[in-house]
């Protein structure tokens, strides 16, 4: 089926679609069948995360807090700017970055990860993550895809 959340209305007014994952997904199909609203019982998320925090004895965790993890986390994954700001909703990179919070020891790996895309974390096409092609050796040197 289709693995996508309609949103009919959002906080900048505008209705989108946002992917779901296989886990997700199942997470949901789990849940008690709902003829009609809100598939989670409220529309008042902050509240019930709230107070489900207090009952587990969580302190300094807000709701809105998911979100910034959530959007740093989807970088790390290799999605690119115009893939998550899709997902998060964002309409401008300068609201996107303000979710955003790489974390130092990732981005080292991504320094030494010649074939990863710097900015975005992706393998170049044809080339391996140690930046290769097929066959591209330089008297046997790995030359990163730079001959």
């Amino acid at each position: 089926g289709r693995r996508v959340a309609h949103l009919p209305l959002t906080k900048n007014g505008l209705a989108r679609d946002v992917p779901l994952s296989a886990r997700a997904m199942g997470i949901i199909q789990a849940l008690p069948q709902r003829a009609d609203g809100p598939i989670f019982g409220t529309r008042n998320y902050s509240h019930a995360f709230a107070a489900a925090c207090r009952r587990a004895g969580i302190t300094d965790l807000r709701f809105h807090d998911l979100r910034h993890e959530a959007t740093s986390r989807l970088f790390e994954r290799g999605l690119s700017l115009p893939q998550v700001a899709a997902i998060t909703g964002h309409r401008t990179w300068a609201m996107l970055a303000r979710y955003t919070h790489p974390r130092a020891e990732e981005l080292a790996q991504l320094l030494d990860s010649e074939g990863v895309c710097p900015l975005c974390g992706q393998v170049r096409p044809g080339r391996d993550a140690n930046g290769s092609a097929p066959g591209e050796r330089l008297s046997g040197v790995d030359t990163g895809g730079f001959a």
